[in-house]
C-alpha cells in the first residue's frame, strides 16, 4: 500500500458494522477464558454519545464482566449499554495479535433491532437524515482514521465486516429489497466515504457474513430468509466483495434462537482472521 518508514508503527484497521448479530451478544460464562481480559494491542473507537459534535477516542479492547459479552468500553458508546457487545472482537483482536504480532484497531457499530429498508434514523437507509450508515461514516469512520494518520500510523486497512440481523427478512417484501439496499449502503455511500483517504480504501473488500437459518425462530419465514440469503450471495458477489458462508456457526445459537452463542462467535472470529493478511 506504499512506503513507510521505520519509525511508523504499522497497525490493521478492520470495520465491523451491522445489526444485533455484529454486537457479538452472548453470555459471560460461555466466553472461552482466555478471552477474559484486557487485549493488548487490540483497540476499539469509542464516542460518548451518538452525536457529530463529541471528540472520540481510541481505547484498548476489555473484557468487562456483565450480563454478555459487554467489554470495557461498551462499543460504539463509553457508556454501559447492554447490547453494545464485543463476542467477535475479543476473539479476533486477541487471536490476531497473537498471530501477527501487529496491533488491531476496530470502527464498529452493531446496532440490534435495525434494518436496512425503513424509512427512519435507526435504519441504515437515508430515508431520514442523519441515518445510521451517514452517522457511521462521518462521525466515526473518518474522524478515527483520521486521529490514526495524527498518531503517526501507518495504516493496512484490512476490510469491512457487515453481520446481518433478522430485521430484514420479516416479510417477503424486505427480504427481495435487500440486495438492493445493501448494494446501495456498502457498495455506493460506504465506499463514497472512504475515497477521501484514497483507492485503496474506498475499493477494500467488504465481507458480507451469511445470515444463519433462521428456520427455529417461530417470528420468521424460512422462505423470506432464504431470498435474504440470495441477495447475500449476489451481492457477495460483487467486485471487492466476499461472502462468508454460514456453514459453520449456522445453529449455533443462545436460548434466544435469534443471537450467534460464544462457539459460533469463535468461528465467525476465526473465519475472519484467516482473511486478514
Amino acid at each position: 500500500m506504499g512506503k513507510y518508514s521505520n519509525n511508523i508503527e504499522r497497525v490493521t484497521l478492520v470495520l465491523s458494522i451491522g445489526q444485533s448479530n455484529e454486537d457479538g451478544r452472548g453470555i459471560n460464562s460461555d466466553l472461552l477464558a482466555p478471552y477474559r481480559t484486557a487485549i493488548t494491542d487490540a483497540n476499539i473507537y469509542q464516542k460518548p454519545t451518538y452525536s457529530g459534535s463529541d471528540n472520540g477516542v481510541w481505547e484498548t479492547l476489555e473484557y468487562n464482566e456483565n450480563n454478555f459479552f459487554e467489554s470495557n468500553p461498551s462499543s460504539p458508546l463509553e457508556a454501559d449499554v447492554n447490547d453494545a457487545l464485543h463476542g467477535s472482537e475479543l476473539y479476533l483482536g486477541y487471536d490476531y495479535v497473537a498471530a501477527k504480532s501487529k496491533p488491531i484497531y476496530f470502527i464498529k457499530h452493531g446496532r440490534g433491532g435495525t434494518n436496512i429498508h425503513g424509512d427512519s434514523q435507526t435504519t441504515w437507509n437515508d430515508a431520514l437524515s442523519p441515518d445510521l450508515m451517514t452517522r457511521y461514516i462521518e462521525w466515526y469512520v473518518q474522524p478515527a482514521i483520521k486521529d490514526l494518520v495524527e498518531a503517526a500510523k501507518y495504516i493496512d486497512f484490512q476490510g469491512v465486516f457487515w453481520f446481518q440481523g433478522y430485521s430484514d427478512c420479516d416479510t417477503a417484501a424486505h427480504a427481495a429489497a435487500w440486495e438492493a439496499n445493501a448494494t446501495e449502503i456498502l457498495d455506493t455511500r460506504l465506499r463514497a466515504g472512504l475515497s477521501i483517504f484514497g483507492d485503496a480504501f474506498e475499493n477494500v473488500k467488504i465481507y458480507i457474513q451469511e445470515s444463519p437459518d433462521w428456520g427455529a425462530v417461530a417470528t420468521r419465514t424460512q422462505a423470506f430468509n432464504d431470498t435474504l440469503r440470495v441477495g447475500q450471495a449476489n451481492v457477495g458477489a460483487l467486485t471487492n466483495f466476499e461472502l462468508l458462508p454460514n456453514t459453520n456457526y449456522d445453529g449455533s445459537f443462545n436460548a434466544d434462537n435469534i443471537h450467534i452463542d460464544s462457539a459460533g462467535q469463535k468461528l465467525i472470529a476465526t473465519q475472519r482472521l484467516n482473511k486478514l493478511t
